[in-house]
């Protein structure tokens, strides 16, 4: 696994210890972690991992400072 996408598990499992999100959103940032950490190729890993952070970031319950960050992860995943 290189460090750029080390780095993106880091701030997703930064993210996913906040207390004030909901139990459906930090399970969801579990899943995409584990994508993340599976064997197989990186740009088929990333994309779903996009994929799932773009789907989590479009509930209407989602804070504004948590979709943000989602953001930041998405663009940190692009550039893997």
């Amino acid at each position: 696994m290189n460090e750029e996408l080390t780095s993106v598990i880091c701030a997703l499992q930064d993210l996913g210890e906040d207390s004030t999100l909901p139990k459906s959103v930090r399970i969801k940032i579990d899943e995409t972690i584990s994508v993340l950490t599976q064997h197989g190729e990186d740009p088929i890993k990333i994309n779903r991992a996009i994929s799932e952070l773009s789907e989590l970031s479009e509930s209407v319950n989602m804070q504004s400072h948590i979709r943000m960050q989602l953001f930041n992860v998405m663009s940190l995943l692009e550039t893997v």
